[in-house]
């Protein structure tokens, strides 16, 4: 498995996805993360950032690939649990939103 470090990881001042643009956030006390289409935010918890940089690596593409699959419409709320919701794609679908988040998750990555 590979390893980051808190090195690794930048925080651009801002992402495009789709056809929106997002800022993007730290929040030093949070763990998680959480996106705003409507305010368009991105905000990403760096508590663990020193201590477990793999998991902030994670939360940050659970956030973007989320991000991805609103923008593409292939996020639905899950009526029967208050909170979830579930995804649905065909092949084609899920191609466009990894071609999406290569483009985007680069962007997280300090480059040597």
């Amino acid at each position: 498995m590979v390893r980051l470090t808190a090195d690794d990881i930048v925080f651009p001042q801002y992402v495009v996805i789709g056809n929106s643009t997002y800022n993007v956030f730290t929040d030093v006390e949070m763990g998680g993360g959480s996106f705003n289409g409507s305010d368009s935010n991105l905000t990403i918890g760096t508590k663990y950032l020193e201590s477990d940089p793999n998991y902030v690596w994670s939360v940050i593409c659970h956030e973007i690939m989320e991000m991805i699959y609103v923008q593409f419409c292939v996020r639905y709320d899950d009526t029967s649990v208050e909170g979830n919701y579930k995804f649905f794609m065909d092949h084609k679908e899920f191609q466009n939103c990894i071609s999406e988040f290569s483009k985007v998750i680069v962007q997280f990555l300090k480059i040597k």
